[in-house]
């Protein structure tokens, strides 16, 4: 059984989201070793898109313009969690 997920951040992307292949999150302050999961529907691990984050780096990114469960979200409102605090973290999406 894995550990209970401790933050969560309500995300809202563009409505034109299925237009980009990257999603990056940012942190001026670097992350801690964390792992991140990014849902349409908070809790359902069916529905995530998942990476870690490694300390000390600020960027972590996932390519999701190929990945079925980008493609697959009912809405543009995402839940961001993470186990560990994290300082300042910042979403973007990107189309290369």
């Amino acid at each position: 059984v894995g550990a209970a997920r401790k933050y969560v951040e309500r995300v809202t992307l563009p409505e034109n989201y299925l237009g980009y292949n990257w999603i990056v999150a940012y942190s001026d302050f670097g992350f801690s070793n964390d792992s991140f999961s990014l849902y349409d529907v908070a809790g359902d691990a069916n529905r995530s898109i998942d990476f870690s984050t490694l300390r000390p780096k600020n960027l972590a990114a996932a390519r999701v313009g190929s990945c079925p469960t980008w493609h697959g979200w009912e809405s543009n409102v995402v839940y961001l969690q993470h186990d560990k605090e994290q300082v300042n973290v910042q979403l973007s999406l990107v189309k290369q």
